[in-house]
């Protein structure tokens, strides 16, 4: 192919580069040498993804910017790791409509067009339409399957961690495990332990806790956690140590719990995002202030359900709301309890909230209803609950709340017979 297709893209990046007042010295410096820079500028030199996604973050804008619609005129490899890098960026939408063009590519092999439809699953489970994923993944599967043994156990072990991942999102944790599973059973026979085997490690251990699997999860996340940590994947880091932490408080080992929720905080504010650093602050203020310091725990609630309402996240607002109306029916605040699980329903009813947080809401809502002594009122949210919580596969929680429900129970029934003499 000639490199003159490559000739846009070098104008782009050069004038980036002047716009940010760059020298090729200073863009090169930890990329590549400044000869590089130089051969991409005039389109003498092959892009690559890493080169180009390492650019565009020291110049400070989107790869997209830099490849715009050049993506078709670069080999087919490349332009499959670039594309591979925007569903990193989380560029899900303009993913799906590069495939589009992509998919129908008479070059493409096989093994490519594996790849660019798992990309392609990906794109649709995080755009909401897990659905749509899961019979793209199954035609794909048919295909692999056909192919009788050409296909490697890496191929395999992606499909089944994208199999995991968009039963994940459909809310169907039971499935979702059984993936993971699958995709961990492949990696075992890799030739070395590495991101894409953390990756699903990861997942397994994430989906185990959900399950109330604990002692598995905390096996998995912890080998996970040694990679991230090993390869400098502070995000990923981060996000692994927040489950190991919720495990760990599932198992009642709280300063375990504490230590890997105190080391996620630290890292999202070291990266300065303030999303997960929310997420972080609310579990800790559940998990581990809640055992400590009911007052404490409430106050740290408060300010979360403050920063949610102003960052728009309806969703943890609402999970914020029933966590507060728990703690504060334990310290007999009923009336406050009242305050903040009407300020939930309302969420509910006006905004579409994923099945887990209705859950405990329900649950909340069960819990204070149970304080106040209304039992019937107890026991229709508490069945709610149980219901969600057991189709999701999130065994702890149903029994739980079935716990408190044969209580509410036998207090109902000697409430009726009193009421009938």
């Amino acid at each position: 192919m000639s490199k003159q297709k490559y000739h846009k893209i070098g104008e782009r990046l050069k004038n980036y580069r002047i716009r940010s007042k760059m020298s090729q010295a200073e863009v090169s410096r930890g990329i590549c040498s400044r000869q590089t820079i130089s051969l991409l500028e005039s389109g003498q030199h092959v892009p690559s993804a890493q080169y180009m996604s390492q650019i565009a973050q020291k110049l400070n804008v989107p790869l997209k910017e830099l490849i715009s619609e050049d993506i078709e005129n670069l080999d087919l490899p490349t332009s499959i790791e670039i594309i591979g890098i925007y569903v990193q960026s989380e560029e899900y939408h303009y993913v799906l409509s590069l495939l589009d063009r992509l998919l129908v590519n008479e070059r493409l092999l096989k093994y490519q067009q594996y790849e660019l439809n798992i990309l392609r699953a990906e794109c649709l489970i995080r755009t909401g339409k897990a659905k749509e994923a899961v019979k793209i993944l199954e035609e794909l599967q048919n295909c692999i399957t056909e192919a009788q043994g050409q296909v490697d156990d890496v191929m395999t072990a992606i499909l089944n961690d994208k199999f995991g991942t968009a039963y994940y999102f459909l809310s169907d944790a039971v499935k979702s495990h059984h993936y993971y599973s699958i995709a961990y059973q492949s990696i075992l026979r890799f030739s070395e332990f590495n991101q894409i085997a953390a990756r699903i490690t990861y997942n397994l251990g994430m989906i185990s806790r959900e399950l109330n699997r604990n002692t598995e999860a905390i096996v998995y996340i912890s080998r996970a956690i040694e990679f991230f940590r090993e390869k400098k994947e502070l995000n990923r880091l981060a996000h692994a140590s927040i489950e190991l932490g919720i495990a760990y408080k599932n198992s009642n080992n709280y300063e375990n719990a504490k230590q890997f929720l105190k080391q996620a905080l630290v890292i999202y504010q070291q990266l300065e995002i303030p999303k997960m650093e929310r997420m972080v602050r609310q579990n800790y203020a559940s998990v581990i202030l809640a055992e400590k310091s009911s007052d404490q725990s409430i106050i740290e609630l408060k300010k979360c359900a403050e920063d949610y309402k102003r960052a728009g996240d309806r969703e943890r607002l609402c999970f914020s709301y029933s966590r507060l109306a728990c703690i504060l029916v334990s310290q007999y605040e009923y009336s406050e309890a009242s305050k903040y699980l009407e300020f939930a329903f309302h969420i509910l009813s006006h905004c579409s909230i994923r099945d887990a947080f209705k859950a405990f809401l329900f649950r909340a809502n069960a819990v204070y209803l149970f304080g106040i002594s209304d039992f019937e009122g107890c026991l229709e949210y508490s069945f709610k609950s149980i219901r969600v919580f057991s189709e999701l596969g999130i065994t702890n929680e149903a029994e739980e709340v079935y716990e408190m429900s044969k209580v509410a129970y036998d207090y109902f029934l000697k409430e009726s017979a009193l009421g009938g003499e």
